[in-house]
């Protein structure tokens, strides 16, 4: 009786899902849209709490937080566009440099004997390491020189080095870019906003009439334990990407690094990735600050440009350290029971199908699934189950406990 109503339903559902599925492309705005109005909701709801009507609670919180975001905008904009056109002309620059063929590389300068003589006499921080250790790199045949470095492993492959440093420019430029093409559709991110704040109550209302009276009750069981996975998670790391995001603006320009605001806003994103994201921030700022030239900043100075690129990135490493430490499990919340191996196979699964999107949200995903499977679970055995361990959250996210 009324199971063909839950087929019914469970068709439904599927094929809402598969329609918004091949229209993820214009999803984007929605998504901003929704993410935005559980930030606000919170607040929200302690202006009705003091006795503040609904719509007038939705307008000041509405009101004040995009007057700051526009305030944000007008100032960031500016500076993100230059330093994106900054770091492509540089991309280029440094492309362009390294493909050439060096003119002390050609043929017939190299055999000049004043010039290889002059050569000879030429030493950076490379040359000199690498004298100290003359004896043991000459007993197993390697390289004594940074000329002979280059020489050996470096003219042989400039071409295919050349392409590997353009693909790396383009593919984060392509990123960019695209970031870029979806903001066209943010206008629409306020709209849904609002609308979602004013209707949220009317939409938990009907929610439940939209399932079959036979499967409602474990349904909406399932879905609220799910939604609260999902929705402290985002909300948590949302506002913890803001501050660690404007604290690292705040370092890099600081520090005197190059392109600070736009490093920061994808570092910001990087660092959202569970155990990989911040080895990959500090090896993209190592390379990025070490190839721009900068040698220090107006408080220090160095020998070379790789040395004060290895200063900044010990910084950051301090400062990324105090926040995973003291900040980011407060705003995070706690996690549920975590197995480390399994946390590394989450992510890298997210990652394999769904790329950079599906490492962020890999543990959200598995805190659900978690939810899920321990229903199953009480159903299969005829009681409860033990706890899987797949995490909502990782384990740099947990709330240390008071006890």
């Amino acid at each position: 009786m009324g199971g063909w109503k839950v087929a019914l339903w469970v068709v439904v559902v599927a094929t809402t899902l598969y329609f918004l599925y091949l229209v993820r492309g214009i999803l984007f705005p929605f998504l901003l849209g929704f993410l935005v109005a559980v930030l606000l909701e919170p607040v929200v709801l302690r202006l009705r709490k003091k006795g503040v009507p609904t719509k007038r609670a939705v307008g000041l919180v509405f009101t004040a937080f995009f007057g700051l975001v526009v305030a944000v905008l007008i100032w960031a904009v500016p500076v993100v566009g230059a330093q994106i056109v900054g770091f492509s002309n540089g991309a280029t620059q440094l492309t362009r440099q390294f493909a050439a063929e060096s003119y002390r590389s050609n043929y017939f300068v190299r055999w000049n004997p004043a010039l290889r003589a002059k050569r000879g006499y030429e030493q950076n921080v490379v040359d000199s390491t690498l004298a100290q250790f003359r004896p043991t790199l000459e007993r197993f045949g390697l390289p004594t020189t940074r000329t002979a470095i280059t020489e050996q492993y470096l003219e042989p492959r400039r071409q295919d080095i050349a392409a590997l440093v353009q693909g790396f420019f383009t593919n984060a430029l392509g990123i960019i870019g695209a970031v870029g093409t979806q903001m066209l559709l943010l206008p629409l991110a306020p709209f849904v906003a609002l609308l979602l704040l004013l209707d949220l109550d009317r939409l938990r209302e009907k929610a439940p009439r939209w399932i079959p009276p036979r499967i409602r009750n474990s349904v909406m069981d399932v879905v609220g334990d799910v939604g609260d996975v999902f929705l402290n998670y985002l909300r948590g790391i949302t506002i913890s990407w803001v501050i660690f995001s404007t604290c690292m603006a705040i370092l890099l320009s600081v520090m005197g690094a190059p392109y600070a605001i736009l490093l920061a806003l994808f570092f910001g994103v990087l660092y959202l990735i569970p155990f990989v994201g911040g080895f990959l921030n500090y090896v993209i700022a190592f390379f990025i600050i070490g190839l721009s030239g900068l040698t220090g900043n107006f408080m220090m100075s160095f020998g070379n440009s790789w040395t004060f690129a290895l200063v900044v990135v010990c910084v950051m490493l301090a400062f990324t350290w105090s926040y995973d430490t003291f900040a980011h499990p407060n705003l995070v919340g706690s996690a549920v029971g975590l197995n480390p191996l399994l946390s590394v196979f989450v992510v890298l699964a997210g990652g394999a199908l769904f790329g950079l999107v599906g490492m962020v949200v890999a543990f959200p995903i598995g805190g659900a699934l978690k939810v899920i499977l321990d229903r199953v679970m009480r159903v299969t055995a005829g009681g409860d189950a033990h706890s899987s361990t797949i995490p909502a959250v990782p384990l740099r996210h947990r709330r240390v406990s008071a006890d």
